[in-house]
């Protein structure tokens, strides 16, 4: 189909070019006449017959006629070849019947017409385009040497300046139309390149027109099809999470709570979560200036892109439970919420999401306490397993405790009167060092020692975390440090127990004198409502200080549901002293709740502690 296509469009190319010739021959044989017929008035003379004029023209409708109605030209079969023959033949006929005419009635119409003729055949063959510079010479030569076959045996005059004039000319017309055609031709070839080079980059680009358009309709069919898979999978997933009596949701790395989340969120949170930070909705009541908020702001973006393994290391940091105060009908209240974590992997097992599983743990809140202080963690337990020599893990613990609770009393009674923060941060990080030497095959004992001894830069002058002197004391800072410390390290030997023996004594001065100290807290607490407005920042101040050193005794302790409440006690007066708000709003809801929490925490604390000491001594002697 689409050579017919190309053969007719060839075909009808070359019949512009013979209807475009003819039209210039049925032109200029009308002017011959016209001038044949002026110069005969003119000088007198006859001129030759109408009917010689005719000719060319006759011939002319005659091929055009035979080419409409497709009449062979005679020997050509070819529809191409056809149209060719007609035209060169027409071409032939009008050099050689215009030369006859020229020459046979020269002495009647003027020789001068011969130069006329000459140039018109020259003219007809660089307008048609079909004639370059190697055809026009060829044609010139069988010209000339016509030309001079016919002054011999056709012309009857004499051989004057006109016939010389006429010689000249023809040899310069086709030198000059020769380098003409040449120049024609190579342009015509030259626009045949570009039209082709259109025509092919027109087909180029249908086809890829064409395969864009399916692409286009292929991924619009995938998109739907994805659309509905989405919408099924979601559909699924929030049934499946709706029948779940956690709070389940995912986290990205903005800390955002991505949609779906399961229908027992609004049951736990009393709130629309989606789309708000977990800083707002699980971590409300970790202070900013904590370690726990250091941990959960440093650690949670190094889970997306990285494996699964860094995942689990990191885990590590983020808290496992969580106070939240919700706010109902009858007021606030706190939940008492536990927190697990899963990664959410992409396609190449990298961490594109994080996965939270929130259980309401607040009807068994003091049931969790007690067990939390009576700690078994099967973590610690597993890793003490994995160890060969588990007497070596006591002894190296109970070095440790020793030596701990003899750098706390030390601190404690200060009997150099130290204020000096390069002191105390000189003897911590000693203690740090020495222990965490000996416990680095315990990863889990080893990175919760870490985590505390971050706060030991906070005694550095030329760090950015130093202390506010005037707000905050070194020592008491110290023994808070020491005694989260030491903390971890009682939690682990009561794992490490289960398998060997870890003997310390808890016999120590200032372990006789925690009672007294919260004895003198509740009255400090008691004379804080009857101080006026004035002085209210320097004795707030005076009993933040008090309850950083009670918070390093209920450590040492053991005793972490009251170490939490003093803690809480102590962000919540620091934030008011930073307001800079002298006023009796200090005693709020909130301030009434903790001290209230306290009291009660410590109500039998003097035979616990006693009971704790006995109990030491007694394993001891066994």
């Amino acid at each position: 189909m689409d050579k017919e296509a190309d053969q007719k469009s060839l075909i009808d190319l070359e019949m512009k070019s013979f209807i475009l010739f003819s039209f210039l021959i049925f032109l200029s044989w009308p002017i011959f006449l016209i001038v044949s017929y002026t110069l005969s008035k003119h000088q007198i003379s006859s001129m030759p017959a109408y009917w010689q004029f005719l000719v060319p023209i006759t011939y002319l409708f005659f091929g055009y006629y035979s080419l409409q109605k497709k009449i062979p030209f005679p020997l050509i079969k070819k529809g191409e070849a056809n149209t060719n023959a007609f035209f060169y033949s027409l071409l032939s006929l009008n050099f050689l019947w215009s030369f006859y005419i020229s020459m046979k009635h020269d002495p009647n119409i003027d020789g001068y017409f011969l130069i006329f003729s000459f140039g018109l055949i020259q003219i007809f063959q660089s307008t048609t385009g079909l004639f370059n510079a190697k055809n026009t010479l060829i044609s010139g030569i069988l010209q000339v040497i016509f030309t001079s076959i016919s002054y011999i045996f056709i012309y009857e005059d004499k051989f004057s300046i006109d016939d010389h004039l006429a010689i000249h000319f023809l040899w310069i017309n086709i030198l000059f139309f020769s380098f003409l055609n040449e120049v024609i031709t190579r342009q015509i070839n030259r626009i045949k390149e570009i039209q082709f080079d259109l025509e092919v980059n027109n087909m180029e680009l249908d086809d890829y027109s064409e395969h864009i358009h399916r692409l286009l309709k292929e991924v619009e069919n995938h998109n739907k099809f994805l659309k509905s898979t989405v919408e099924e999978k979601t559909k699924e997933i929030r049934n499946l999470l709706d029948h779940m009596k956690l709070a389940i949701f995912a986290v990205n790395e903005d800390y955002q709570i991505l949609n779906p989340i399961s229908k027992h969120s609004e049951d736990i949170f009393e709130q629309t979560i989606i789309g708000k930070s977990i800083f707002d909705v699980l971590y409300p009541d970790i202070k900013e200036d904590s370690k726990e908020f250091e941990d959960i702001n440093c650690s949670f973006p190094l889970f997306f892109g990285e494996d699964e393994f860094q995942f689990s290391a990191f885990k590590e940091n983020l808290p496992e439970i969580v106070k939240v105060p919700i706010e109902t009908e009858d007021g606030e209240n706190n939940k008492l919420l536990k927190l697990s974590y899963a990664p959410i992997l992409n396609e190449t097992k990298l961490v594109e999401k994080v996965l939270f599983m929130v259980e309401d743990i607040t009807q068994s809140e003091e049931f969790f306490f007690k067990v939390q202080d009576e700690f078994i963690d099967f973590r610690y337990v597993k890793e003490v397993i994995a160890r060969e020599n588990k007497e070596r893990i006591a002894i190296i613990l109970e070095i440790a405790i020793k030596d701990g609770l003899t750098l706390f009393n030390r601190f404690y009674y200060n009997e150099d009167k130290q204020e000096d923060p390069v002191y105390f941060k000189n003897l911590l990080t000693e203690w740090f060092d020495k222990v965490r030497k000996n416990v680095n095959d315990l990863v889990l004992l080893d990175r919760a020692l870490n985590r505390e001894f971050w706060y030991v830069d906070k005694l550095d002058p030329e760090s950015d975390d130093f202390i506010d002197l005037k707000i905050e004391s070194p020592r008491r800072l110290s023994l808070s440090i020491l005694g989260s410390g030491l903390n971890y390290i009682f939690k682990y030997s009561s794992n490490a127990e289960l398998f060997f023996p870890v003997f310390y004594d808890l016999d120590y001065p200032f372990i006789y004198d925690i009672s007294n100290k919260f004895d003198s807290l509740q009255e400090s607490l008691m004379s804080l409502r009857q101080i006026d407005n004035e002085k209210l920042k320097d004795s707030t101040l005076k009993v933040i200080n008090q309850l950083i050193l009670l918070f390093s005794l209920s450590k040492i302790i053991q005793h972490d549901q009251l170490a939490s409440e003093i803690d809480d006690l102590r962000y919540y007066l620091k934030k008011h002293i930073e307001k800079n708000d002298n006023s009796l709003s200090l005693f709020g809801k909130t301030y009434n709740r903790i001290t209230t929490n306290i009291l009660k925490l410590t109500k039998s604390l003097k035979e616990d502690i006693k009971e704790k000491i006995e109990k030491k001594k007694e394993e001891r002697a066994a």
